[in-house]
């Protein structure tokens, strides 16, 4: 069995088709337990309501699944650093309340989102927000006797420094851990455990490599992060999926919608559009312009409208051709699918999900020279450990 230490199948770019692939994921894959922490802070009061099968059975209702068929869930109480808007500043009391709330639960196993995110450009009120937010996060960990999944990014030697005023007792995991070993040595001599997932096969991550291979594997836990940081084989398929899609488009004459509807492929990747939106000529309608700025994450729907209405070449043959590139609904149901299923799986094309954990400990075990049934075993004992939880 294969642990997915940090996904988020809660939110809308799995709202379809979200239980026929979480049933690929137990069945096909072996994915049998997941870790979601929350993002937003109202995650704590809502992503219970999208995939906690057992205490919301109705979610299950006609589909003739069981909860015993799909993966067990567990869940992580927190807030993460970049969604702590300066304009929700009054929510802040409420925000803390579900955090406690949430965290209280049994099937809470560990606090977060937490951390520091440099990477988005911060006046100093949203600096100040986050170190704040940070410290409280850790203050309810401690309360609490939980452990923390860390997002810390472009600021660890500041994390390290706010960590320093706690004794973090339950330890906790560097989620998608992407820097060199000199860093890991920082946070390993902390207690703390490193995530490793897609950032591992980059090609510019040689440092993260280097990293892994020293760090003991007593340290390490296996996470996706999925829908977030793709593995290069699914970038690929990404930009397969797009070439594809401005193909048809632009055979049709409509280059300038291709362009705007191929952005959208990325479901996660909504300035992706809105850059290709930008580039639409005068020429194009404003249709174009619109549904391709504004498209959600998730929603092909809005792809195929934004080609649909284009009229920069004159043409709405487009529409077709995007919308059959964009789109391929399982023609089987899944009980019936393999994992070369080319059907079942385009819905997930360029999308990261948990069908990768098993691609991940195969990386790692090459690189440290040793079986992927270690690396399995280690890996799950010390989600074990860490999260205190029984992984059979």
């Amino acid at each position: 069995m294969y642990i997915d230490t940090h996904c988020h199948y809660d939110m809308e770019h799995f709202n379809e088709g979200r239980l026929d692939l979480l049933y690929l994921l137990k069945q096909e894959f072996g994915i049998g337990q997941m870790i979601m922490p929350a993002v937003l802070a109202e995650s704590n009061e809502t992503m219970r309501r999208k995939v906690d099968f057992s205490r919301y059975p109705e979610l299950l209702e006609g589909t003739g699944y069981t909860p015993e068929q799909l993966p067990k869930i567990w869940y992580a109480a927190g807030v993460h650093p970049t969604r702590i808007w300066g304009k929700h500043a009054a929510s802040e009391a409420q925000w803390e309340g579900w955090i406690r709330k949430a965290a209280q639960e049994p099937d809470t196993i560990a606090i977060g989102e937490a951390g520091l995110d440099y990477h988005h450009p911060m006046d100093e009120d949203m600096t100040e927000r986050q170190h704040r937010w940070f410290v409280k996060q850790l203050q309810i960990a401690e309360e609490m006797d939980l452990p923390l999944i860390f997002h810390i990014r472009m600021a660890s030697e500041d994390a390290l420094r706010v960590m320093e005023r706690f004794a973090l007792r339950r330890g906790g995991v560097v989620h998608c851990y992407c820097e060199g070993w000199d860093m890991a040595q920082k946070f390993l001599d902390r207690g703390l455990m490193l995530g490793i997932g897609g950032a591992l096969t980059l090609p510019k991550m040689s440092e993260l490599r280097e990293a892994v291979k020293k760090a003991p594997l007593s340290s390490l836990l296996i996470e996706t992060d999925a829908p977030y940081v793709n593995p290069i084989w699914e970038l690929e398929a990404l930009e397969q999926s797009k070439a594809k899609a401005m193909e048809a488009a632009g055979n049709s004459g409509d280059t300038e919608a291709a362009k705007a509807a191929a952005a959208t492929v990325n479901p996660s990747d909504t300035e992706a559009a809105k850059a290709a939106a930008a580039t639409v000529k005068p020429s194009g309608t404003e249709a174009v312009k619109v549904a391709a700025a504004t498209v959600k994450p998730g929603d092909t729907e809005a792809a195929k409208a934004a080609a649909a209405t284009a009229a920069a070449g004159g043409t709405r043959a487009a529409g077709a051709g995007i919308a059959q590139a964009l789109t391929g609904a399982p023609t089987r149901h899944p009980a019936e699918a393999t994992p070369a299923d080319a059907e079942i799986w385009r819905r997930w094309n360029g999308i990261n999900t948990s069908r990768n954990i098993p691609e991940f400990v195969r990386i790692i075990a090459e690189m440290k020279g040793i079986s992927t049934e270690k690396v399995l075993a280690q890996t799950n004992e010390n989600a074990a450990r860490l999260f205190r939880i029984d992984v059979g």
